[in-house]
């Protein structure tokens, strides 16, 4: 058997399979999905106007005000892993709860 033949089998064998695994088993008319569907189509918007028209068109972002909404994006995101981060470290070197020690490191 030629090494063209072998690629295209073991190809398409791969892809019955991906095929086969993103089949859904149930009904897939779920609240999550229900909800989830809409969030995915807004963020594809998103993308598209990102893309098309530049990250300036959905960030706010120019010359005039550079920050745009990443600020308060940066002051949201930053305070949650930082408390994350103070807590863990309290909670064992404080509180001497050693379950934690091995993600301490990670946290901080």
């Amino acid at each position: 058997m030629n090494t063209a033949a072998v690629v295209t089998s073991e190809v398409n064998r791969v892809l019955r399979f991906v095929w086969q695994e993103l089949k859904p088993r149930g009904k897939w008319l779920t609240p999550f999905n229900v909800i989830s569907i809409p969030v995915m189509l807004v963020g594809l918007g998103i993308l598209y106007f990102r893309f098309v028209f530049g990250i300036g068109s959905v960030t706010n972002l120019n010359q005039y005000y550079p920050l745009g909404i990443w600020v308060g994006f940066d002051v949201v995101t930053g305070v949650a892993l930082a408390g994350g981060a103070y807590v863990i470290t309290f909670v064992v070197y404080v509180m001497r709860i050693e379950k934690y020690h091995s993600i301490v490191r990670a946290t901080v």
